[in-house]
């Protein structure tokens, strides 16, 4: 396949070195039995209207009747124009519910924000692509009804730069975790999603039952009425159905990025960050053997 130069995501150092400013160590990562980590990309939108604080009630109202899990939110802004707003939420939540789940922001420099914002408009937008872009979008939705609309859908989210943010923080949620780690999990998704109050022993149940399950999935609603069994297909998952036991992703990703190295390449279309979720996922099922299971109840809500 011809490489046409399409704009690439922009990290100029180590992903250790843009961690470093993150030292907390969560319930999560202390805990000496089974425990969950959420990453949970948010923005000012979110805060502002308290949908990342019903997330955060939703993770606190878990029920445990097997036996108690550690459940530990990591924040991310996914712009750089809502890091402050996001902080002071967390700070004044976290006042309030001292005894509950423990969250924590996760920072990342303002300088991944401004090298990575503008890849996806480039692509989408731009005229050094447009005949190549309309293309492909053709290929790809042509068959859809409401086709405008549905590139408009995928072009106007920065999904790139939501990717990169999701990589770093996850490598160093990986990373971090240097004991018990097949006992250990963790969940992404956006700070404007709900989840049943039986989420998260019932996808640890589910990963117990089998020691060498890698990650798992259960049905969800989507926007709230649309019920989607889901399974293997880029449309019928979502991020925030899944839990990944970290042993898993330290052997299939011991180093290095995770979700955007799973796409395609040489030329990564805005169509696959905006899908990245179902692209890393047929991606590690096919090509590396990773066995994955499903919990047949409707758990978790994508708005």
């Amino acid at each position: 396949m011809e490489d046409l130069g399409l704009p690439k995501a922009i990290l100029r150092k180590s992903l250790a070195s843009y961690n470093a400013l993150n030292t907390y160590t969560t319930k999560a990562q202390a805990s000496q039995g089974d425990s969950i980590t959420f990453l949970v990309r948010t923005y000012q939108k979110f805060t502002e209207k308290k949908l990342l604080d019903r997330l955060l009630d939703n993770l606190n109202a878990q029920k445990m009747p097997l036996a108690k899990l550690d459940i530990s939110a990591v924040v991310i802004s996914t712009d750089k124009e809502s890091m402050g707003i996001v902080e002071d939420n967390i700070k004044t939540y976290s006042s309030v519910n001292q005894y509950g789940v423990d969250v924590h922001v996760h920072k990342i420099p303002l300088q991944v924000y401004e090298d990575n914002c503008c890849q996806v408009e480039e692509m989408c937008s731009g005229e050094k692509f447009a005949k190549e872009w309309g293309a492909h979008a053709k290929r790809k939705y042509g068959h859809y009804h409401h086709f405008q609309e549905k590139i408009d859908t995928v072009c106007k989210g920065n999904n790139l730069l939501h990717y990169v943010l999701t990589d770093l923080t996850l490598r160093h949620v990986v990373d971090s975790c240097s004991v018990g780690c097949d006992r250990k999990y963790v969940s992404l998704t956006n700070g404007d999603n709900s989840y049943d109050e039986n989420f998260v022993w019932k996808a640890v149940e589910k990963l117990r039952e089998d020691s060498s399950t890698d990650f798992i999935m259960t049905d969800y609603l989507e926007r709230g009425d649309q019920k989607v069994e889901s399974t293997l297909r880029i449309n019928q998952m979502d991020l925030g159905c899944m839990v990944f036991r970290i042993s898993s992703l330290q052997r299939l990703f011991p180093q290095g990025l995770l979700y955007l190295a799973s796409l395609p390449a040489p030329n990564t279309w805005p169509d696959h960050y905006y899908g990245a979720d179902g692209e890393f996922v047929t991606r590690i099922v096919k090509h590396r053997g990773v066995k994955w299971a499903k919990v047949n109840e409707v758990l978790f809500t994508h708005w």
